[in-house]
């Protein structure tokens, strides 16, 4: 279920933003695609919030968290493609499979590798700090290796986390260790979302917004429209 809403629900959405931008705002192809690309992965923040605050747990809110992981890296990948599309880097299918293939699958083995190695290294130690450290590492060094040879980094990272998810509840982490890392972890994730929202605030505040009004309300009918269309479908395929 996670898997098709976050591989084959980004898709479909992005293809109906996509293509009612080129229609309805006679947009070129590139561009509609590539903003159809970039605003099908949903971050539900506020919904995840109020789950929290009404203690929401289960498959629900399981569901709706790992789409939301997930979605992301699906997006990132078919960026990365389309740009390359449109710079003319790949022009025959072939060229297009393949290199999707190498960044997601390198991407994946990239992330495990370097979380592993880091994991192992941690569990030898009997601070958690430097435990919280090697995570640390594990999800940013991932990153930027794999972005070095041109593989899918938020992948990379995505799969650096499943690993330390997994270690945490072994025996290699000391019990300080593993009672440090979720608030860590979680404390991080809010300055980065609240850090995000502020530059998006503070640029858009420069924007005039007079003239946009009608792109604004299309996009945002779309995007519903987009999320609607690929989730309705496939929870309907899944629970039939």
């Amino acid at each position: 279920m996670v898997g098709l809403l976050a591989s084959a629900g980004v898709l479909l959405s992005a293809a109906v933003t996509a293509a009612g931008m080129y229609y309805g705002l006679d947009w070129d192809w590139g561009s509609a695609t590539v903003f159809g690309i970039l605003i099908a992965a949903t971050d539900p923040v506020s919904v995840i919030a109020t789950f929290k605050q009404a203690k929401v747990e289960g498959r629900l809110r399981l569901l709706i968290e790992a789409e939301s992981l997930l979605n992301d890296g699906t997006a990132a990948v078919a960026f990365v493609a389309v740009l390359g599309i449109l710079a003319g880097h790949h022009q025959d299918f072939l060229s297009i499979a393949r290199m999707l293939f190498v960044s997601v699958v390198g991407g994946v083995v990239t992330g495990g590798l370097v979380a592993s190695a880091l994991m192992l290294l941690a569990g030898r130690s009997p601070e958690y700090l430097v435990e919280i450290t090697f995570t640390t590492l594990a999800a940013y060094g991932s990153f930027f290796i794999a972005e070095h040879y041109h593989l899918s980094g938020v992948l990379a990272t995505l799969t650096a986390g499943l690993v330390v998810g997994n270690f945490r509840s072994s025996t290699l982490i000391t019990d300080a260790g593993r009672q440090a890392l979720e608030p860590f972890w979680e404390y991080a994730a809010f300055v980065a979302n609240s850090l995000i929202f502020l530059l998006i605030g503070a640029q858009e505040a420069q924007q005039h917004f007079k003239n946009l009004w009608a792109p604004v309300v299309l996009a945002i009918v779309l995007v519903t429209l987009g999320r609607a269309v690929a989730i309705y479908p496939l929870c309907a395929i899944v629970l039939a």
